[in-house]
């Protein structure tokens, strides 16, 4: 197994995001973000090699939601403004940094809750 396959495995395992993990039968690894960036959308974020740095440290940053975290400054997104309200307020500040203001007026989408 490639070396960077085993540090997320130990990764996930250290940090309980085991069932935010999606992988194939030939072990390419990806973390669920259904209905975080588009409602009705069954989505995942690959993993790659280079992608390690990132997911340590966005679950060090935000704890429980460093993986829709990690999916967030992959993208280079915000989720929309709906989900801020299953993110607890403290981490706000994280998901703002990882991309532009989404447009409320998206289909499916409204503004962030005020802080």
């Amino acid at each position: 197994m490639e070396q960077y396959k085993e540090e997320l495995l130990k990764l996930a395992s250290t940090h309980d995001f085991r069932e935010d993990i999606f992988w194939t039968d030939d072990l390419e690894f990806a973390i669920l973000c259904n209905d975080v960036f588009f409602w009705g959308c069954a989505d995942v974020e690959e993993i790659t090699e280079d992608d390690i740095t990132l997911l340590k440290d966005s679950v060090d940053d935000a704890g429980d939601f460093g993986t829709l975290l990690f999916c967030a400054r992959k993208r280079k997104m915000r989720p929309q403004g709906a989900m801020y309200e299953f993110i607890d307020k403290q981490y706000w500040p994280l998901f703002d940094q990882a991309g532009p203001e989404r447009n409320p007026n998206d289909p499916g989408n409204k503004l962030k809750p005020s802080e």
